[in-house]
């Protein structure tokens, strides 16, 4: 099929470079309501008269704003009005529904790297504070709502979540939504945090992808194939694949402290425990727990690290650094 074109030979197709000065003019949200989804509009000119992607006369709009654009509805003059005062400007943020979340009536999921949360009601927890959560429904048959905090590097919060909606920081370098995506950089190179709507078991569940985030010291790394929570006193957890179910606590760390759904299921192909001053490694393989597990009570002696391949705790995982 041909590309699309208008009189002056001019493609649909806007550069890179320009979409991201048109994101970064307009706050990263709609113009009128501050949505991360939305489509680039010409303006000024329209399309049909544009000689080239000017940045200054392309704007963000929702589907709904551009729909009555299309049809008429708004004019070139309103829309050139909320331009040059975008409402992320007055409200600090853009934001969007976690519209998933109204499908996990039952039993919430999220997926972070490759370990996966099911039917868990405070998913991360650090010193004490949810970093994600599902909360229940306020109503029966209402949905789960989802609260998380996301932060950079430099412990600076980019994002976060309050009851099922999505909130960006309009402080961020970038913020790009496409398709089923959500991505932040701090620059051209460095994600912040990336997520998309991904299909399992035949539903739609949130999975993030990358994120790179700083909490009071503690350091959340997650890519594809790799998940890694390390404390400020060097004790790292590090999964690479992990199914952790029917539980009231997911991950709970505090400075020298870890547990993994103590009152759960916690089922991995892989995954260490390392702390900055043990060397090497203890493998385990092929275990299975029914009763809840400590380790330092059974390995608090061993100047060792461990590695855990192909295990089961019906009743999670405990580790205290401080017990041995």
């Amino acid at each position: 099929m041909a590309e699309k074109k208008n009189r002056y030979g001019l493609s649909r197709r806007i550069p890179n470079d320009v979409k991201r000065k048109v994101r970064k003019r307009c706050l990263f949200g709609c113009v009128h309501c501050g949505s991360v989804i939305y489509q680039y509009e010409h303006f000024n000119p329209e399309f049909k008269d544009a000689q080239f992607h000017d940045e200054n006369g392309i704007t963000l709009l929702c589907a709904t704003v551009h729909d009555k654009k299309t049809r008429g509805r708004i004019s070139r003059a309103k829309i050139a009005e909320w331009n040059e005062s975008p409402w992320s400007q007055s409200n600090d943020c853009v934001w969007e529904k976690i519209d998933d979340v109204q499908q996990l009536n039952n039993d919430p999921g999220i997926l972070l790297g490759s370990v996966g949360f099911r039917n868990v009601e405070n998913v991360i927890t650090l010193k004490g504070k949810p970093i994600i959560q599902f909360l229940p429904p306020e109503v029966t048959g209402g949905p789960y709502r989802l609260n998380a905090e996301f932060n950079n590097m430099d412990g600076n919060q980019i994002a976060r979540v309050e009851e099922n909606e999505w909130i960006g920081s309009i402080k961020n370098w970038d913020i790009q939504v496409e398709g089923r995506s959500c991505q932040i950089n701090n620059d051209k190179r460095d994600i912040a945090l990336a997520w998309e709507y991904m299909d399992l078991s035949d539903r739609l569940t949130i999975g993030i992808t990358k994120l790179k985030m700083n909490y009071r010291g503690f350091v959340i790394h997650i890519q594809p194939g790799a998940f890694k929570i390390a404390t400020p006193n060097g004790l790292t957890l590090s999964i690479q694949s992990a199914m952790i179910g029917n539980a009231h606590t997911g991950i709970n760390m505090d400075d020298d402290f870890c547990q993994i759904a103590p009152d759960g299921l916690l089922s991995a192909t892989e995954f260490t425990i390392h702390r900055s001053d043990r060397y090497g490694y203890t493998i385990l393989n092929n275990i299975s727990f029914n009763t809840p597990y400590d380790l330092w009570t059974h390995f608090g002696n061993s100047r060792t690290n461990l590695k855990f391949n192909y295990i089961c705790f019906n009743s999670g995982l405990r580790i205290n650094r401080s017990g041995n």
